[in-house]
């Protein structure tokens, strides 16, 4: 799990060449939206495996909504933050 909780907070080389399953990826952006838009490490460590996500889908996912301008990270809090039409004042 402790691996899970890292993706929010380590800053990994950007630029992932794989493609997210467009259904997985909606999945994870309705679980951060249902969060208040923003997740933490212990919310990504208790939710998303819970939804069967492992390290490898949720950087894949994460680095697509970056590169879209739908996310950011914030390594010092550990916190992920979406910018998506679900998210209030985000666009």
């Amino acid at each position: 799990m402790r691996g899970l909780a890292a993706l929010v907070v380590c800053l990994v080389p950007l630029g992932a060449s794989a493609s997210p399953d467009p259904e997985r990826r909606a999945l994870f952006v309705d679980l951060v939206e249902a969060l208040g838009c923003e997740m933490n490490n212990a919310q990504a460590a208790e939710i998303l495996p819970t939804h069967g996500f492992d390290r490898s889908e949720m950087i894949e996912i994460v680095y697509q909504l970056e590169d879209e301008g739908l996310a950011e990270r914030d390594g010092a809090s550990g916190v992920l933050r979406l910018k998506t039409s679900g998210c209030p004042g985000a666009l």
